[in-house]
This record gives structure tokens, sequence and C-alpha cells, in this order.
């Protein structure tokens, strides 16, 4: 296990507000050996694998489960930057299923982006967001 016990109970007991810090790929060293962590949280998974899409054909590396709610991890060794993967999941009922990756992709909004929509000043919000211009949403409780 790369992650310290403290840093996998901040996801198990939710208390970790920056999940893009800790889940998806990054860069790791594991002794000498540079490469990329890759981890999940996938709560209704009994196993799951990374599918490596860059390579043909592509590629299952396990993740280990490193606690009984969902967390999961790998080192893929040699590995740098980022590529395109999906999860392969074995669902506790049975079902396989491949998934996106959530944190495989960066987040779109800054610092000051945050800054201005918590203070609801942001007046352009919508282009961030993804909310079409010119269409108007009504409340159902208007």
């Amino acid at each position: 296990m790369i992650l310290s016990s403290a840093e996998l109970a901040s996801f198990t007991t939710p208390t970790n507000s920056h999940p893009h810090d800790w889940l998806g790929l990054h860069p790791c060293k594991v002794g000498n050996v540079a490469g990329l962590v890759v981890r999940a949280y996938l709560r209704d998974a009994a196993s799951c694998s990374l599918v490596d899409l860059s390579q043909t054909p592509p590629t299952l590396h396990p993740l280990e489960k490193l606690d009984p709610s969902g967390f999961f991890e790998a080192f893929l060794p040699g590995r740098s930057g980022t590529f395109r993967h999906l999860f392969r999941v074995t669902r506790h009922q049975g079902e396989v299923v491949d998934v996106e990756d959530p944190y495989g992709f960066w987040p779109t909004l800054g610092e000051q982006d945050l800054h201005y929509l918590n203070e609801g000043s942001d007046t352009q919000a919508f282009r961030k967001l993804g909310i079409p211009i010119g269409r108007t949403f009504t409340s159902q409780f208007d």
C-alpha cells in the first residue's frame, strides 16, 4: 500500500476535501522505481482492474482492494504521464462493467473560479458549468 492509513481513512470516513489529489493517475516513486499510482474509490466494487487503452490490445492491471468500502490502488512502474483508461469493475452481485475514471479528467475550475462561484459574483458561471446559452430553466417550485 502506497497510501498511508491516515490518507485512506480520509476517504472511508468522508473527510477528504480534495479527491483529485489522490484518485486517478498520479506520478509516484516506490523505492527507486518511478511510475504511476492509480487509485479508485468504487463503493459497489468487489474487484477492479485498470484497462490501459493506450496499448494494443488493451492491457489489464489489477488493483489491490485496500478497504472493504471499495478503495483500490495499483502501482504501474515505468509509466509516466496520463493515458486513456477505464476501470473494469466486478460488482458484488457478479456483474462486470467497464466505467470511465471520473478522476481521469483534470478539474476545469480553478481556485479563482471557485471563489467567485461561492461568492455569487460570477455572472458568467453558465459558460464554465455547461448550461447552454439562450435556454431558460425554471424551477418546479416557481
